[in-house]
């Protein structure tokens, strides 16, 4: 029986080499994707940390988006005014 997909998108992200070697090395040796292992990290950080974990809103989506479009305008209107 198939998996059923998770909801899921991805994230790019910059490793020290030394974490990004062990997290390879990990993933091969163990047969555990690499996605796996650090959801789990990530999950336990956050629960050491007490981080509630929970889905961002279209809403809060939709305000940051409109937080972006007011800066950026901002920023052209100061480089109109420079010019």
């Amino acid at each position: 029986m198939p998996q059923k997909k998770k909801s899921a998108r991805y994230v790019n992200i910059y490793l020290e080499l030394t974490l990004a070697d062990t997290l390879d090395r990990y993933s091969e040796d163990s047969g555990v994707p690499k996605t796996r292992v650090v959801e789990k990290a990530l999950a336990e950080y956050f629960v050491k940390h007490k981080i509630t974990v929970r889905k961002t809103t279209k809403r809060e989506k939709a305000q940051k988006a409109m937080t972006v479009a007011e800066r950026l305008m901002e920023e052209a209107d100061e480089q109109e005014e420079e010019q």
